[in-house]
């Protein structure tokens, strides 16, 4: 596609920014990962043990359930019954593990993406890289500077538009200001000096939203892979 050079700045599209942020979050999100490893070390190798060991519990209960409908002690439908208490104590393990995991780099990462965004919007630029290279500004609702109170405002408003599942940033597909609902919130605007994307970031924006799809389509594989292995190993031995 593209990109379309108007007179002056105009609202800023959803996809726009969505590109820009998915930028953005490259280095906040690995320095959190460098900031909080000594803590998120340890919790990942309890959340394996944990996992692990839920797994092992899960494969002996299904052996255990087949063995009894070959016997004929348990028929089919007796199985979720009989699988329903292994499943349930295996969760309400794995929920604190999966928990402490979780919050080192998640807590690490919102600090880090507050300050990035920002500081950058509050600067002369008035945007952060991402911002930059895709020509976007974020500015005041009269078109000025903001400054850095109003700035760290929108970041901190921007807690709700996610805690909305998202629904807070979908408000920027509806034209003509495509304000998000932080922007209403803080009173800003982003602005664009082009319309559309450059050819370049319809493969990286396709990129950043498959490849959680494709991390957590191998993080179940590798799960279901090895409870297959163990079930093997109870049943037959």
């Amino acid at each position: 596609m593209q990109e379309a050079v108007v007179r002056g700045p105009h609202a800023a599209g959803f996809w726009q920014r969505a590109t820009a942020w998915s930028l953005d979050a490259l280095v906040p999100g690995l320095l959190a990962l460098v900031l909080s490893w000594p803590l998120l070390a340890p919790a990942l190798a309890r959340l394996e043990a944990v996992t692990d060991a839920g797994l092992h519990e899960l494969a002996s209960a299904m052996a255990e359930a087949l063995h009894a409908q070959i016997g004929g002690s348990a028929g089919l439908a007796d199985l979720p019954l009989l699988l329903l208490p292994p499943t349930l104590q295996a969760a309400a393990r794995l929920s604190p593990a999966v928990w402490a995991a979780l919050w080192p780099p998640l807590l690490a990462f919102v600090v880090l993406l507050v300050a990035w965004f920002g500081g950058f919007e509050a600067s002369r630029a008035q945007a952060s890289p991402g911002k930059r290279l895709l020509g976007l500004r974020v500015t005041g609702a009269d078109g000025d500077r903001l400054g850095l109170g109003q700035a760290l405002v929108r970041q901190l408003a921007g807690s709700l538009s996610w805690a909305t599942l998202n629904l807070g940033h979908l408000m920027a597909l509806a034209g003509p200001e495509h304000r998000a609902l932080h922007d209403r919130l803080a009173r800003t605007r982003v602005v664009a000096a082009r319309r559309g994307l450059p050819a370049w970031a319809w493969p990286w924006l396709l990129f950043a939203m498959l490849a959680p799809v494709a991390a957590a389509g191998w993080l179940g594989s590798r799960t279901a892979a090895r409870l297959q292995y163990l079930l093997e190993q109870a049943f037959w031995y």
